[in-house]
Parts: C-alpha cells; structure tokens; sequence
C-alpha cells in the first residue's frame, strides 16, 4: 500500500487499490472469525489523509456494496448522522434549541454543551451499543470522527469503542496519521496536526496482508 506520514495517500489512480486491498483483507474468513495469533480486541484502524476524505467514503460505499455481494454484512455507523440523531432525540430537540441560541453562545459554551450531550462514554457509545445489538452484521465500519472534532473527543470515543467492540471486526476510518510501536501500541495524530500520547491497541489494515 501507499503510505505517506503512516496514512494513505490517495489520488484517483490508487483508489482502486485501496478498495481491492480492503475487500481482500475484510473478506478474508480469518479476519471476520478473529483468527490471530494473540487473540487481540479485532480492533483495526484505516489511516488516510484527510483532504482525501470524500474519495475515501465513496470507497467505503463501493467496499460495502462489494462486501454484500459475498453475503458479508456491515454495520455502517456515521459518527455525525448518530450525533445529530441524539442532539435531535434531546428533550425539546436539542439540536433546534442551540440553532436558535448559537448566535448569542460564546463559543467555548457551545462547545461544552455540545461535549456534554455527545459524550462518548456516557451518550454516544451507548447509542452505538444498541445498534449493534438490533444489527445482524459480520464487521463494523465507523466513519466521521473527523466531522465530530472537537465536540467529541477521539481519545475518549475511541477507548470506551475498544471497550465495547470485542467480538466482531470493526474498522475505524480515521483522517490522519497512524504510528504503531510493536511494544507500547498505537498512536494517533488527528488531521495529521493533532497528537496525544495515548495508546490504543489497534492493528492499520493498510499494512495487512
């Protein structure tokens, strides 16, 4: 695969290969059974660049359709559509509320209330949690982390995911930089700009064979 700063760098010639790399490995009957080696969380990250972050769901689209085609079902989670579902859900539709107030709102209260409702521990991983219980699926794609910044904190969301997806594969589409260290795990740079010292236990299936 084509790696740049630990994260795909996509253009119109390589799309392609990255939707064929994905289908082979995501169809691939020990990924989806959890056959490795360790017994690891199947908890794996797709790095890519950001301004590429179109192209890369229009993949996910095209992997999908490929992957029901060989009666492999996805659970498709679209971290802003599920946000604006619970702001919607809020009592008094929440979302219609912070419209209406968002002119008058500092901008650092916004945020707040918004980090309020759409915490990941609290809200949105429970939300998550009973989709997957209503679901029939063989692996889980999770997109739009970056839509969601900064009102929901990666870390956060993606510790209390490690948490919850166990069992099944799930693929986390994340814009930005990938670096894994075989004997701490993995870190993760936001937008290629934002970085954390937290590590995550997460395999990058670009580098899967």
């Amino acid at each position: 695969m084509n790696l740049t700063n630990e994260s795909f760098d996509l253009n119109k010639s390589n799309a392609n290969e990255l939707l064929e790399h994905l289908i082979s490995i995501v169809s691939n009957k020990e990924f989806l059974n959890n056959n490795n080696p360790n017994n690891e969380i199947p908890f794996y990250i797709c790095p890519f660049l950001p301004q590429f972050t179109l192209e890369v769901y229009e993949v996910i689209n095209f992997l999908e359709k490929q992957l029901n085609r060989k009666e492999i079902k996805v659970l498709k989670i679209d971290l802003y559509d599920l946000s604006i579902k619970l702001l919607k859900n809020r009592t008094g539709n929440l979302l219609e509320k912070i419209k209406k107030k968002e002119s008058n709102m500092k901008k650092m209260q916004l945020k707040e209330t918004l980090r309020n409702v759409l915490n990941a521990e609290r809200h949105l991983v429970p939300e998550i949690k009973k989709l997957i219980e209503i679901t029939e699926y063989k692996v889980i794609f999770i997109k739009g982390i970056g839509e969601v910044f900064p009102y929901i904190s990666t870390h956060n969301l993606l510790s209390n995911l490690q948490k919850l997806l166990k069992n099944e594969p799930s693929i986390i589409f994340f814009p930005g930089n990938y670096h894994n260290d075989p004997k701490f795990g993995s870190t993760l740079s936001l937008f290629c700009e934002f970085s954390n010292d937290n590590y995550y236990r997460a395999f990058n299936i670009l580098t899967m064979k």
